[in-house]
């Protein structure tokens, strides 16, 4: 039985959006013809030696897929590729997303069209070259004026980097300057900077946790710690510092 919401759906769209993929896959007939297939894959590095809960916890809330241990990488691999079963779910997921919804829902689409179909060498290569064009076009589905909470613990949760030490408070996000819409939307409701980086194709989000960013900084841990679940300690870790930090302050003066 599915144990999936609203919420869970936007992190899981937030987390897709950060690593998940959607790729045609074709199997041959016995005559030479080939029929076409979608298969959904997503991968948690345990690079922390925290296990694989997440995903374990996806694959039960969802029921759907299939788990997969990628051991030389330390890796685990959650796949969906059962046509039902990517009905049941993507569409719930698909709504939410902001990088990769409408990539994802033209894949499915196109999928639909062509189930059962006889496909000739030259459509399966069209239809691969579909996928790459698609997978340019980003967006989402629908206008997105904010970022969810939610949407955003699952985004940061795949592609964010929240560091804490003596010396560094911050929450960094790279992407692909093609996927920058993710970040501007994030910049549009929380605050913070894009810089471009040392490689052309790459841009990085970066709030800044100083003293002067206090204000900004608790308003986005605030939002997305109740719903972060693999870094969601480093969160909370950077909150506490900052809220000793403005205690230190105000008792000095």
């Amino acid at each position: 039985m599915s144990k999936y919401n609203e919420t869970l759906n936007k992190y899981l769209a937030g987390f897709i959006d950060a690593d998940g993929t959607l790729a045609f896959h074709f199997n041959k007939t016995v005559d030479g013809y080939f029929r076409i297939g979608l298969q959904f894959g997503i991968t948690q590095i345990d690079n922390r030696g925290r296990g694989f809960k997440l995903l374990e916890f996806l694959k039960e809330s969802y029921c759907v897929g299939s788990l997969s241990d990628v051991p030389s990488k330390k890796q685990k691999y959650w796949k969906v590729a059962n046509k039902d079963e990517l009905e049941k779910f993507l569409p719930h997921v698909i709504k939410h997303m902001v990088i990769k919804g409408k990539h994802f829902q033209r894949m499915l689409e196109k999928r639909r069209e062509l189930a059962g179909v006889n496909l000739t060498q030259e459509q399966v290569d069209a239809l691969r070259q579909f996928a790459k064009e698609s997978r340019k076009d980003t967006g989402a589905i629908r206008y997105k004026k904010n970022a969810s909470p939610a949407w955003l613990a699952g985004y940061i949760d795949g592609d964010g980097y929240l560091r804490h030490s003596d010396k560094e408070h911050w929450l960094k996000i790279h992407v692909q300057t093609s996927d920058v819409v993710a970040v501007e939307l994030i910049q549009n409701t929380y605050g913070g900077k894009i810089y471009p980086t040392t490689k052309e194709n790459i841009k990085e989000f970066r709030l800044n946790f100083g003293a002067s960013f206090y204000g900004t900084a608790n308003k986005v841990l605030k939002a997305i710690i109740p719903h972060l679940r693999i870094k969601r300690h480093d969160a909370e870790m950077i909150l506490h510092w900052h809220k000793q930090r403005l205690s230190e302050k105000n008792s000095t003066e």
